[in-house]
């Protein structure tokens, strides 16, 4: 008996299992993947169309003496800083929750915002840095 008659006594599936297993790995891990990442592919969508959000929250925030104190003066944010922080909205888009790294000429923080959309116009009903070091929690507006 030579190796191809070997070759023809297995089925497709036997010779070819780690191609077909990998396949059916790399499917199903896609699915998994695209079930759960459409609502945060949404939200950073609606976050960068939403730029006057942030600007108006970096501008509260580079008002407060606190924050110049601890910060600095507040470098403009990029999209690349909505993309590396978190965003949710909620009720319809007109509510949303994210936390974004915010540069000064001291350091860096994180900022939480949480607020409402009447309108056009963004209703702050929380928005808070973060400092790493010293560690110590700004609020700019809310609690």
């Amino acid at each position: 008996m030579d190796n191809n008659e070997l070759m023809k006594d297995k089925t497709l599936f036997q010779r070819y299992k780690w191609f077909f297993i990998t396949v059916l790995v790399i499917i199903i891990g896609a699915v998994f993947l695209l079930m759960n990442s459409g609502k945060s592919l949404s939200d950073f969508s609606q976050a960068y169309a939403d730029k006057s959000l942030y600007d108006e929250a970096i501008q509260k925030a580079g008002n407060n003496i606190k924050v110049i104190e601890a910060v600095g003066k507040l470098e403009p944010i990029d999209n690349m800083t909505i993309a590396e922080g978190t965003v949710s909205y909620s009720d319809n888009k007109n509510v949303v929750t994210s936390t974004i790294t915010i540069k000064g000429e001291k350091t860096k923080a994180k900022m939480d915002i949480s607020a409402e959309r009447n309108g056009t116009i963004w209703n702050y009903s929380e928005i808070k840095v973060r400092v790493k070091n010293p560690q110590s929690e700004i609020v700019v507006v809310g609690n």
